[in-house]
């Protein structure tokens, strides 16, 4: 990868969150912001040229109301929702131009830090993707190099499920001290579990 261009970002968000019983772009992180708030932040931050997400038709009405959202990312609506976590990487990456890896950022996951993003970068030398592995457990995000963006263009299947798409190709796996690369925010247990109480507004759908 060029080391002076940095990836891309595709944050695929157009699930139901039936789970969850909200949308989990919009659930509170700390400091005052979302999920998908304090996602763009760090990825723009880090310096990544284009941010994209991946939304259904509803919360994407509601994310076009957030100038901080529109001012940082790419909205792109997912209008066939049932097909799939990989469609909608597809319809991410779809968006992302130039030569630069591309980060797959869960929304599910808000623990993402300017350092473990340069820990990935570094790491992808040399191999077709990256990502973090916390006591031989791999974890989020995945960053993967130009060769796999490419692909994942032209690739037919789109009930693919991504972790067996990778295993045509080369990954490393980056050693990590934090467990938080592992978490998954997919029910209101597990907000409650690491932010130490319940998220607002969890009756309500926006």
């Amino acid at each position: 990868m060029d080391s002076m261009k940095k990836p891309g970002v595709v944050i695929p968000a157009a699930g139901s969150s039936q789970r969850m019983g909200t949308s989990k772009a919009f659930l509170p992180f700390n400091g005052g912001k979302t999920f998908l708030g304090h996602l763009l932040e760090v990825y723009h931050d880090f310096g990544c040229g284009k941010a994209v997400v991946v939304a259904n038709g509803h919360d994407k009405a509601a994310m076009e109301k957030d100038p901080c959202i529109i001012a940082n990312a790419r909205l792109v609506e997912n209008q066939h929702p049932e097909l799939g976590r990989f469609y909608s990487i597809q319809l991410g990456v779809k968006c992302l131009t130039g030569r630069e890896g591309v980060f797959i950022q869960n929304i599910d996951n808000p623990f993402v830090d300017i350092p473990l993003l340069g820990l990935l970068t570094e790491g992808l030398t040399g191999f077709d993707f990256a990502l973090p592995e916390y006591k031989s457990r791999k974890g989020h995000p995945l960053l993967l190099s130009d060769r796999i963006r490419h692909d994942l263009l032209y690739e037919k299947d789109t009930f693919l499920n991504l972790r067996d798409f990778l295993k045509r190709y080369r990954g490393a796996a980056i050693a990590v001290e934090d467990p938080l690369v592992r978490a998954n925010i997919n029910r209101p247990e597990d907000y409650l579990k690491h932010f130490g109480r319940p998220a607002y507004e969890m009756t309500r759908r926006r």
